[in-house]
């Protein structure tokens, strides 16, 4: 590893950008920004396809500080190259140009957005096919960085689309994960993953389905009950409360089924 012309080593910045916000230098320390410096980051990493005018970056990014959104932007720069810059090659983590701003292309990051969109991108791409022993295994350990949305609780509009655009990803990726599962007729996983995909996107039909059946399959009817139940008020909620046929008739097989089986206990103990 590299050392800086202070001394100090100069190794990997490790940037979380899924769930909580966090900056780790070399593997140990995590590093604390203030607010300013960590918007500035994050949305450079977010947005790390150009640079950016330095007065449309200072708009964007405009905060209550005194003196202004440019001398805010200056200050915030200032910040991340105080924190971070001895890490880096260049002493900077920020290309600055003329008139724009960008991620230095010399700057040794690592990203966990960059990394999961990279890799869930590749698996929306084939979606259909059913991932087979040695697929699942990578999908699986690709599942474990998504440790929460994109930049999770910040309200800056700028984080709305990609956030989006992530969990969509994330969203595929589950049911990918599900299929195989189902595929191998493993009933335990399907729950477990069917679960986090209504963590995550609690509207999703096609999770619900999977989660009911795998219930029902497993034996527990009233809890495939109370999951058909949560999917007709999760439908309701978000407006219209129409099913796909699909889902209707998956729920119907259900309650038929239990209430053949409550019937046969019934007649069993008279």
């Amino acid at each position: 590893m590299a050392q800086a012309s202070d001394g100090a080593l100069m190794g990997a910045v490790a940037v979380s950008l899924l769930g909580r916000f966090s900056v780790v230098v070399n593997g140990q320390a995590e590093v604390r920004l203030p607010h300013g410096a960590q918007r500035l980051l994050a949305y450079l990493l977010v947005y790390r396809e150009r640079g950016h005018p330095s007065d449309q970056l200072a708009e964007r990014l405009r905060t209550a500080a005194p003196g202004g959104a440019k001398a805010a932007l200056r200050e915030s720069m200032a910040q991340l190259d105080d924190a971070l810059g001895r890490h880096v090659a260049g002493g900077s983590l920020l290309d600055r140009g003329v008139s724009e701003i960008s991620l230095g292309a010399s700057a040794d990051l690592q990203v966990d957005l960059w990394a999961f969109v990279e890799g869930a991108t590749e698996y929306a791409s084939t979606e259909g096919a059913v991932l087979d022993a040695a697929t699942l295994g990578p999908a699986i350990a690709l599942e474990r960085l998504y440790q929460g949305h994109l930049l999770e609780g910040w309200p800056e509009p700028w984080c709305h689309a990609p956030r989006e655009h992530v969990l969509r990803l994330y969203a595929h990726l589950l049911d990918r994960i599900l299929a195989a599962h189902e595929a191998a007729d493993d009933l335990t996983k399907v729950v477990l993953y069917a679960t986090r995909s209504l963590a995550a996107s609690p509207a999703r039909e096609s999770a619900h389905r999977s989660l009911i059946r795998a219930l029902y399959r497993l034996g527990d009817r009233s809890g495939a009950l109370r999951q058909v139940q949560r999917c007709e008020d999760t439908a309701r909620t978000a407006g219209g409360g129409e099913l796909e046929p699909e889902t209707t008739a998956l729920i119907e097989l259900v309650r038929a089924g239990t209430s053949r089986a409550s019937r046969r206990a019934t007649e069993g103990a008279d």
